[in-house]
């Protein structure tokens, strides 16, 4: 008899053989889990003398501790990651490859980038890691195709969802603009700090004045203000 977990449809095949010898064919039926095969003593199986199986009496033979079979048909999955932020100026970007049981046969070839190269493949069993190499700044995408690795039971990986990351190597521009005209009587100089892109760490302690004092400084992103103080 079998029997069956996660699995459906399970049965014994067939059973071939004689005397105290037998093999025994067994259907797994669908899905995967687990399928067991016992005996089950119904005074069928005699001896020479026939004398049931167990003894007299249905059950008393049954034999439940069979060998425990694991059926797996599912491919493993797959996922990119990186403690790089995005965007990032970090060359290479480090890739995280996270399948989520061991596989094998997992190689760079398998890794489809895009604006990038991928390199440095180390790793086994469920994690791996790479390098994207940047070719130049913008978006950068990496993913795995589904077949790219095998797992223990032979069946293929999945394809993994596409890895993203923004490279930016170039440092941001800034200008400073005033609505006070030249020369001007203004005890205060409103002073307008313009980014092209946003920042972080922008500081009062940043501006170098002369003959004058830096003041209020505020905003974030792209835009601050501050005064100029002349000392004269």
């Amino acid at each position: 008899s079998t029997t069956a977990t996660g699995t459906s449809g399970a049965s014994v095949f067939s059973v071939t053989g004689s005397g105290a010898t037998y093999t025994v064919l067994a259907n797994t039926g669908s899905g995967s889990g687990t399928v067991q095969l016992n005996v089950a003593d119904n005074d069928s199986i005699v001896d020479n003398a026939l004398n049931p199986l167990g003894g007299v009496g249905p059950g008393n033979g049954n034999y439940t501790f069979g060998e425990i079979y694991t059926i797996d048909r599912v491919g493993a999955t797959v996922a990119l990651s990186s403690a790089a932020a995005s965007p990032t100026n970090l060359n290479p970007i480090p890739v995280t490859v996270t399948f989520n049981e061991a596989v094998t046969g997992f190689e760079l070839a398998d890794i489809t980038v895009s604006n990038a190269t991928a390199a440095n493949l180390s790793g086994s069993g469920a994690s791996y890691t790479f390098g994207l190499i940047p070719t130049s700044d913008g978006a950068i995408t990496a993913s795995i195709a589904a077949g790219a690795a095998l797992d223990v039971a032979g069946n293929p990986s999945t394809a993994s969802a596409v890895f993203s990351r923004t490279f930016d190597s170039v440092g941001p521009t800034v200008a400073l603009a005033s609505v006070s005209t030249n020369p001007t009587n203004a005890s205060s100089i409103p002073v307008t700090a313009t980014f092209n892109e946003s920042v972080t760490g922008f500081t009062i302690a940043d501006i170098v004045a002369t003959n004058a004092t830096v003041s209020t400084l505020s905003g974030s992103g792209t835009s601050y203000s501050f005064n100029l103080l002349p000392s004269g």
